[in-house]
């Protein structure tokens, strides 16, 4: 089972505050705009108290390595070193989301439905064979896309035109990406009015998902 937990994201509170390492903290202290600030320390608060009831401990005892696979520094995608777990992390808007599972490499995207800047990059979005009547069209291709390089760790750095996925209004399915086959399976989401959201999981087999809000 592929569990995606969303909270509606705020500043943290002092029991809040207590779950984050220095680390942590330092990074939150970085960040200047109010709304950035709530997006990430409600996600890692989420994150942390998710790996917890997986693992059976306690939300403080959870430690994410955030380091990069690629440069080391700790913007990477979180990681539990010998849980078995695979996580990500979304966040946009008042949304914050994590997705965690035992099924393989996964990547979570959400976007509000309100923001229409992904009109502006429908040229670098759209592959071979792709086609978009609508703004929610384009979004839908963009949370599919951006789930599944976040699932692989290659980032839209690669150019999404060459990750190519089936029509907005048909069931969600990889055809192909970077010209090649890879084992993915994605799921579109519920999330909540305004947004929307996939997960993605590379593996063969069936993806399971369910959805839950948390709150304080």
């Amino acid at each position: 089972m592929t569990i995606v937990h969303w909270a509606v994201a705020a500043p943290p509170d002092e029991a809040e505050l207590a779950l984050l390492t220095a680390a942590e903290l330092r990074r939150l202290s970085r960040l200047r705009m109010t709304g950035d600030r709530a997006r990430f320390a409600t996600a890692t608060v989420l994150t942390k108290r998710a790996v917890a009831a997986e693992l059976g401990i306690e939300p403080r005892s959870v430690e994410l390595d955030r380091r990069c696979e690629h440069c080391g520094a700790d913007h990477g995608r979180p990681r539990v070193p010998g849980s078995g777990l695979h996580l990500s992390i979304a966040h946009a808007g008042d949304v914050a989301g994590v997705a965690i599972t035992r099924a393989g490499r996964i990547g979570l995207d959400v976007e509000p439905e309100a923001g229409g800047g992904v009109r502006d990059v429908a040229a670098q979005l759209l592959g071979d064979g792709e086609r978009a009547a609508t703004p929610a069209d384009l979004l839908r291709y963009w949370v599919r896309k951006e789930a599944l390089v976040k699932a692989t760790g290659d980032g839209i750095g690669i150019g999404l035109r060459d990750v190519v996925v089936s029509a907005p209004q048909e069931p969600p399915r990889l055809i192909s990406y970077l010209g090649r086959h890879l084992r993915a399976r994605t799921v579109d989401l519920a999330c909540r009015a305004g947004y929307l959201a996939s997960v993605a999981v590379l593996t063969d087999h069936e993806v399971l998902v369910r959805e839950e809000w948390s709150t304080r």
